[in-house]
Order: structure tokens, then sequence, then C-alpha cells
């Protein structure tokens, strides 16, 4: 089981790129802290990936990866399971590879207002495996 927490300002392009293995209990994950600049909102893409990571030799990947946003307060304010074809352009927009179709890789791409916020990657089956969280500007 493993836990791991880094700060992040959100001033670039790939914001976050973060690769821990993800624990078995899933109260346990791999959290990225982050902090929205400016005064206003900066749309981002969020990514929770586990099985597309197979594809480029990683072993033991996170079956299933869910991604949960909490603002400041610890408060939830977004959960993704799963990811959608229709953001491919957002995938493209920001240089990001390409997801599996059809694999169980979570994304989502929503409005953050300049706070702190932390973004949980876990196992929404609680499995456990490797997992990467991904955070883009898709504002720039």
């Amino acid at each position: 089981m493993f836990s791991a927490l880094g700060l992040v300002d959100l001033d670039f392009a790939t914001i976050a790129n973060v690769h821990q293995p993800v624990g078995g209990n899933i109260k346990l994950g791999l959290n990225q802290l982050h902090r929205i600049s400016g005064t206003g909102p900066k749309t981002v893409l969020l990514r929770g990936i586990g099985p597309s990571l197979a594809t480029y030799g990683v072993d033991g990947v996170l079956a299933d990866p869910e991604i949960i946003l909490h603002d400041s307060s610890g408060e939830v304010i977004a959960r993704h399971d799963n990811w959608s074809a229709n953001l491919g352009s957002a995938f493209e927009a920001v240089g990001a590879f390409e997801l599996v179709t059809g694999s169980l890789d979570a994304a989502m791409v929503l409005p953050l207002w300049p706070v702190l916020h932390t973004i949980h990657l876990q196992g929404a089956d609680e499995g456990s495996g490797q997992g990467l969280i991904e955070i883009y500007d898709l504002d720039l």
C-alpha cells in the first residue's frame, strides 16, 4: 500500500505526471495536491490512467482507476470512473498520449477556480496496481 502527495502549481501545459503504485485498500491511493493560480477558473483535463499503461510495458496496472477531486475543505467536487472517446480532442490539444479504446482509464474536463485541490486516484473496484495522475491546462 502506498500513498504519495505532491504540490503542483497550475502554470504549465502538462501540470503533473505522477506515477506510483496505488494501495489495495480503497481508502488509500495516490494523491496530488495542486494550486490553481490566477483570478479566474482554468479549464483542466484530469486523467487517472491504469489499463493503458500496459501498452507502454508497465506491469501490474490499476485495472479500473477512479479519480476523485476534492476542494480545499476536503469536500468531493467531482469524481469520474472511465473515460469517453469524445475527450480525444482534449487529449490531442495538450499532447497527451491516446488511451486504449474501451479501457477503464478515467478522464474528465472541468473548470477549476484558483484554490487548492486534491486529486485522489484509487481503484474503483477496490483493486490495486500501478497508476498515473495527469493534469493538463486546456486554457493555454
